[in-house]
């Protein structure tokens, strides 16, 4: 997968889409292995949204672009 798309749907998650980048970029952002050795795949490319903002642009992407974007849209019940 080389993009996926999080988009948090309630101001009450507005720090989550922040943590789960920080977690995400720090496992998945390196290009070099615990030994040292390079990856032969490439990381995971991410793109974030701020919570509770969904600018028309992002939605344009993901409905009408020319690459299948993943997405998870998280909301309080």
């Amino acid at each position: 997968m080389k993009n996926h798309a999080l988009l948090s749907y309630s101001e009450d998650l507005k720090y989550f889409p922040s943590y789960l980048e920080q977690l995400e970029m720090e496992s998945n952002g390196k290009q070099f292995r615990v030994d040292g050795e390079r990856l032969l795949i490439t990381p995971v490319q991410l793109f974030w949204v701020e919570s509770g903002r969904m600018p028309n642009i992002v939605f344009q992407l993901l409905h009408q672009g020319t690459t299948t974007i993943p997405s998870d849209f998280i909301s309080l019940l």
